[in-house]
């Protein structure tokens, strides 16, 4: 989607000057909105919202970092998790959506009563 792709390009143009200007010290580079847009395209149902989060995910456990990526994407129409908050994003049918995965209960490993190494 063009409209999509202008979005994200102008949120990273936004993430650039602010790391140029000096209030944020990562700079944020073109690999990570292409990594937004190639989840966009693995995963077309997750939404812009999501997307952003999955690749951004690491950067928000810095609250200040965080605060302010969520202020530069908010001016873009895009909300994202900041730290210590979710949420809970929704299907157009309703449905809470849950995490992607196959398993139908949480995994747990083998047991080794001897506790040999596994190597």
């Amino acid at each position: 989607n063009p409209q999509v792709i202008d979005k994200i390009v102008n949120v990273w143009e936004d993430l650039r000057i602010a790391h140029e200007e000096g209030t944020m010290t990562y700079p944020f580079s073109v690999r990570e909105s292409v990594n937004v847009i190639k989840h966009l395209n693995a995963f077309p149902d997750d939404g812009i919202e999501d997307a952003v989060d999955n690749v951004i995910a690491f950067d928000r456990l810095d609250r200040g970092l965080s605060k302010h990526l969520g202020g530069v994407f908010s001016g873009h129409g895009i909300r994202i998790s900041t730290k210590g908050q979710t949420f809970n994003r929704k299907f157009g049918d309703g449905r809470v959506s849950t995490p992607k995965t196959r398993a139908s209960s949480p995994k747990h490993g083998k047991t080794d009563p001897d506790n040999k190494p596994h190597v």
